[in-house]
């Protein structure tokens, strides 16, 4: 593990919003279990700003567990794990009403992102 050189510290709510748009733009639904592509993205961009990101093919190969780690750490100090889900669940029913992401993409409006509804 390495000292990231390029993590940002700057990043704009614009930055975020979009962020949260391109994350929320993937059917993850589970189930069935769609989580690769957002995973792939998430490792991705972990990568990008110099963080180790890798792919962990377990429990399921096709649903891997995103692993990062930053910094050398302080032995000290402890360890700060962050833990968070990359699925969603499917709607209540079939025809409970459109979504933003079936037209295929959420959009950020301002700093409010609409998302799909569960």
């Amino acid at each position: 593990m390495s000292t990231p050189t390029n993590v940002r510290s700057d990043v704009t709510q614009e930055e975020a919003a979009e962020l949260l748009s391109d994350l929320v733009s993937f059917d993850s639904q589970n189930p069935p279990g769609r989580e690769a592509a957002v995973a792939k993205f998430v490792a991705g961009r972990l990568d990008e700003w110099g963080i180790d990101a890798q792919l962990v093919p377990r429990p399921y190969e096709d649903r891997p567990q995103v692993v990062a780690e930053v910094g050398d750490g302080d032995p000290e100090a402890g360890t700060l794990v962050l833990n968070g889900h990359l699925d969603v669940v499917p709607r209540a029913t079939p025809n409970s009403g459109p979504t933003t992401r079936s037209a295929g993409r959420s959009k950020a409006t301002g700093f409010t992102v609409a998302a799909r509804a569960t």
